[in-house]
């Protein structure tokens, strides 16, 4: 019985983790400072709603960086010239509002040698 349970365990947390690793966000994680990055999120699908976040609060990150959006991508350009982080989640919902999934990167600003 209880290996019964535990595969039944198992194929539920295999299925709830293949929902949540559908969206991905790809892009240059590690662009040089004062250089503007454009992070795209799959899947593509015009029904889509995607709703981006960030580490901090908008406020303070608006401060920092300016944003813009277009369909499943966000293009992101510092302020300043310098080194800094920017943690960036996505989720995705489909036109019922369900969620899709959902994916996070972080991109660094730095110089390199």
């Amino acid at each position: 019985m209880k290996i019964l349970l535990v595969s039944i365990m198992l194929s539920i947390l295999s299925a709830m983790n293949s929902t949540t690793n559908s969206v991905s966000i790809n892009g240059n994680i590690d662009p040089l400072p004062g250089q503007s990055v454009t992070m795209t999120v799959s899947p593509d699908d015009a029904s889509y709603t995607y709703v981006w976040d960030c580490e901090g609060n908008w406020e303070s990150q608006e401060r920092r960086f300016d944003f813009s959006y277009s369909g499943n991508q966000i293009t992101i350009t510092p302020k300043e010239m310098k080194v800094q982080m920017l943690g960036l989640h996505c989720t995705v919902y489909d036109e019922n509002g369900n969620t899709v999934g959902g994916d996070y990167v972080e991109i660094i600003w730095y110089w390199r040698n």
